[in-house]
């Protein structure tokens, strides 16, 4: 059994639901400890003037972990980041279908607090392009290690052998507490083919909603899913 785990981002790359489609359990960090000016509260979408960030306003007391972030209740940043994207995206080919479902989904992702909020519109943009990965939060599996470590007594807990990840995380996974464990650790790179994409030359590593306004559902899990290219770990 193959599985992935990452932190629960908003509304996260490609590479992300990339990750999830490959897995047959993905794991959602929402236990680990939220780091500022990371993707976990913000992402990029395409204007005519370039990459903007959507940034989730958030009242932050470190050390805490992103399940406890709470927002910053005095903005509305929903209708904000709607008006955002109304405005930056509403020519986009498949705009009228997506729009109604985004919209959706971001009004029932109720709550306060950042991850709960995340993961409900991560679980919702896999739903939509028909992933069937089965989706676990970390927080359910109590785990008491940390660090990489904390990845390999996840993979133990789930009784998987293989460890899919980025090939980011080498500098600081030890492939010997995954082989200790009886789980291969595999990589794997992932780099989008350029789709018809508004507003001038192309730009890569943008929110998935990016993909999804301008090629729509099919086209979305068609890109998120071009062969695997994983190697062992060396």
């Amino acid at each position: 059994m193959i599985y992935a785990a990452h932190q629960p981002n908003y509304l996260p790359w490609l590479g992300y639901f990339h990750k999830i489609a490959r897995a047959d359990v993905f794991v959602i960090l929402d236990d680990v400890q939220f780091e500022q000016g990371s993707y976990q509260n913000r992402v990029q979408i395409k204007t005519p003037q370039g990459p903007q960030w959507l940034t989730q306003p958030i009242r932050h007391k470190h050390p805490q972990t992103t399940a406890d972030v709470g927002f910053d209740t005095r903005v509305d940043w929903r209708e904000k980041h709607l008006k955002q994207i109304r405005s930056n995206y509403g020519r986009a080919a498949s705009f009228h279908r997506v729009f109604p479902l985004f919209e959706q989904w971001l009004n029932e992702a109720h709550g306060e607090k950042l991850a709960a909020v995340n993961i409900s519109l991560i679980e919702a943009v896999a739903r939509a392009i028909g992933l069937k990965t089965e989706i676990v939060l970390s927080s359910s599996l109590n785990v008491t290690s940390s660090s990489a470590v904390r990845l390999v007594e996840i993979g133990t807990k789930l009784g998987a052998s293989v460890y899919l990840s980025g090939h980011g995380a080498k500098k600081y996974q030890n492939e010997r507490d995954f082989q200790t464990a009886g789980i291969a650790l595999r990589y794997t790179d992932f780099t989008p083919g350029r789709y018809n994409q508004l507003w001038g030359e192309f730009t890569g590593g943008l929110s998935v909603i990016d993909v999804l306004f301008n090629i729509g559902l099919d086209g979305t899990v068609k890109a998120c899913m071009p062969p695997l290219r994983a190697e062992a770990a060396q």
